[in-house]
């Protein structure tokens, strides 16, 4: 028999009878045969239950707010708000479910290869008093998501809050048994962990329960996640800003009466500012409003249980007779109901209680540190790790000392809270694993690896599965690395020479011949030298001048450009004279313009560039034109109107001088609608000269 208290007035609310070991058998069979269907409905369809919770959740805000109110007595504004939360929650995994269970394409010899996410089974999920919807929706939504089935072991003092999230999940059209709330005593939960059909545990709860559970599943070798206790910092430093920060310090410590997991606990402020925090600290804590939790004002309500409320006044006893100083509160409000005020204790030191332990309930500690990197040091000299807040101006530094912190989470200048965008959880004695995100749906799959065969053949000149570089950083290092390379072996010849013998023989061992290691050195080489140019045309791409010319946003003209890279020796169009016809100097312009990252487009007006410019008499001219104007004219996207943009772009009308013969060797174009138009364009720019010498270029 269960019996429930209201926290309020401390009479009693209703009683509950337990489920007898058929009851429970019978629910993890249910379960077990239930998921076994559930998982192999498709995630788009396994969404729509959670589209559905978060529409009963919401229809049902007053109701269920009103049921955590009476049972634990949270205030009821914030009970609201919790339903709120586990609403948002499952929409939230509804919607990025199917994006974070796709398969995940991995790259090896393999024909095929990827990693995929299968549901484990039913979980087991044990959860606490303090958020009594919010903690088990934060494990079923993506549970449920995910494909997996759960069991239900509530808190004993809120049973009503259990059974109405049965009702919830009814409602919402759960398949009949793949969820099931049970009412039993904690013995009965190693029986239920060791059993068979329950393939993963996750707790939510105090550390030394989390330690017992652990050891339970761990015999059986099951999966966990432990959310367990907590003692976070709040660290102000001498450069923050102490008003916000110290509102956000009493909305930190006190929500929920000061029971969270992750509500502020040990305020480690510099000692500069020490004393006007704690002024604007206390007269913050004033302002709050103890009463009756279902007055919408209340901001404070009682304590969930009596024992809870006697065990945090006696280590506010032991942390006062230690020599810290009391500056509100301290001893519980006479009347009905477990009522402590809220209390802040001034001047506590890492050998009193309030430091050392996890203080559950509306107490805040006061430490007082000479600099940073003090806070720092007493931030993390606990034995729990899961949320810690930083407040400073310089985000900066912020940032770098937070890399120093030893917590699953620190958030600079806000408030630790969970959300389902990011990953929740500690670590030490806060527990492993992690909820919310992408990291907590995925804590309950079997992460598969599927590889196919045949496998591919291998491919020489460099690893191909290594991870992807950002081309500036890789180039970077390229050339850094031939540079070190090149100088080693200048002051270390005979090592060199012995590396290269040593390669020498490895490859031959293997099969290669001399002719063979020259072919696959030019390969690798090759290989590199492709890789830079690809590289360099990245690079270059966002530059301004790299504008899209179908867009019609015309960019400086060419010539324009190559003044500003004149310097640079991006381009140099002295070529040496040989006869038109020969294409070795279209493939040198070509090379040259890939390797510098321009476009094909621009590569294209180049060449026509070069044949103008190299042409001697009007006879070769007139061949080069010919050939370089086709060429042109079959570069990707340049016809048409498309055509007249690349020429006003790129400045060709002054390199394009022999007007005539150029016209003569194009007689579809010259027929055309468009050539019209497009010596209209130019023709302002023709000034009749037979040629173009290299410095007009």
């Amino acid at each position: 028999m269960i019996t429930t208290i209201n926290p309020a007035d401390g009479k009693e609310l209703a009683r509950y009878d337990l489920h007898d070991d058929a009851a429970v058998d019978a629910a993890l069979a249910n379960a077990a045969e239930a998921q076994k269907a559930w998982r192999r409905e498709p995630v788009e369809v396994r969404v729509n239950l959670l589209f559905a919770m978060a529409k009963v959740l919401r229809a049902g805000k007053a109701e269920y707010a009103a049921m955590i109110t009476r049972e634990m007595g949270k205030p009821i504004v914030e009970a609201e708000a919790e339903i709120q939360k586990c609403a948002y929650n499952c929409d939230f995994y509804a919607e990025h479910a199917p994006q974070y269970l796709a398969d995940e394409t991995l790259v090896s010899d393999a024909t095929e290869s990827f990693v995929e996410f299968d549901p484990l089974g039913v979980v087991l999920a044990i959860m606490p008093w303090n958020y009594p919807f919010w903690q088990f929706f934060r494990f079923a939504a993506p549970a449920f998501a995910a494909g997996n089935g759960a069991i239900l072991k509530h808190a004993n003092n809120v049973p009503e809050c259990a059974l109405a999230i049965e009702d919830i999940m009814r409602e919402a059209g759960c398949p009949e048994g793949l969820f099931r709330t049970l009412l039993v005593e904690p013995s009965k939960v190693a029986g239920i962990i060791a059993d068979d059909r329950i393939a993963a545990v996750t707790l939510t709860g105090s550390t030394e329960v989390g330690a017992i559970v652990a050891s339970q599943a761990g015999k059986a070798l099951k999966k966990q996640v432990l959310e367990l206790g907590g003692s976070d910092p709040f660290i102000v430093l001498a450069d923050a800003d102490l008003e916000e920060a110290a509102a956000t310090a009493v909305k930190a410590r006190y929500i929920n009466v000061g029971q969270s997991c992750v509500n502020a606990k040990r305020f480690i402020v510099e000692e500069s500012i020490a004393d006007r925090f704690v002024d604007l600290f206390c007269a913050g804590v004033a302002k709050l409003k103890i009463g009756a939790p279902t007055e919408r004002d209340t901001n404070m309500g009682p304590m969930a249980r009596e024992n809870l409320m006697s065990g945090l006044h006696a280590q506010v006893e032991k942390t006062l007779a230690a020599g810290a100083t009391l500056r509100t509160g301290g001893k519980p409000i006479d009347g009905d109901g477990f009522y402590y005020p809220p209390t802040v204790l001034d001047h506590v030191t890492p050998d009193m209680v309030t430091f050392r332990e996890e203080t559950f309930g509306p107490v805040a500690a006061i430490i007082r540190v000479k600099d940073a990197d003090e806070a720092i040091a007493l931030a993390n000299q606990t034995e729990f790790g899961l949320g810690s807040a930083l407040w400073s101006r310089d985000l900066d530094r912020a940032r770098k000392l937070a890399r120093k912190i030893d917590a699953g989470a620190v958030f600079i200048n806000g408030m630790v809270a969970s959300d389902p965008r990011y990953p929740f959880g500690g670590i030490k004695r806060s527990g492993y694993g992690r909820e919310l995100g992408v990291y907590g749906i995925r804590e309950f799959v079997n992460i598969k690896t599927v590889w196919l065969g045949p496998v591919k053949a291998a491919k020489r000149g460099g690893n191909h599965d290594s991870p992807a570089r950002h081309p500036e950083t890789r180039r970077t290092e390229d050339q850094r690395s031939r540079r070190r390379r090149a100088h080693h072996a200048a002051r270390h010849p005979q090592m060199w020479l012995d590396q290269h013998r040593q390669r020498h023989h490895r490859l031959r061992s293997r099969g290669f011949d001399r002719p063979a290691q020259a072919q696959l050195r030019r390969k690798r080489h090759g290989a590199r030298r492709s890789r830079d140019r690809r590289d360099r045309w990245r690079a270059l791409s966002t530059r301004p001048e790299r504008h899209d010319l179908d867009t019609g946003q015309h960019s400086p003209p060419l010539h324009q450009c190559l003044a500003e890279r004149a310097d640079a020796n991006l381009l140099d169009l002295r070529f040496d004279r040989r006869h038109p016809h020969d294409d070795r100097d279209g493939r040198r312009t070509r090379h040259r313009c890939r390797t510098q990252g321009l476009t094909r487009e621009t590569t294209m007006i180049l060449e026509v560039a070069e044949f103008t410019v190299k042409a001697g008499d009007e006879a070769a001219f007139e061949a080069g034109a010919a050939k370089a104007f086709p060429l042109f004219l079959r570069a990707k996207g340049c016809h048409g109107v498309k055509l007249h943009r690349v020429i006003e772009h790129a400045g060709v009308y002054r390199l394009l001088v022999n007007w005539e013969t150029v016209d003569n060797h194009m007689v579809d174009f010259w027929n055309s609608d468009d050539f019209q138009a497009w010596r209209q364009l130019v023709s302002p720019y023709f000034d009749g000269s037979p040629k173009v010498t290299h410095s007009q270029v």
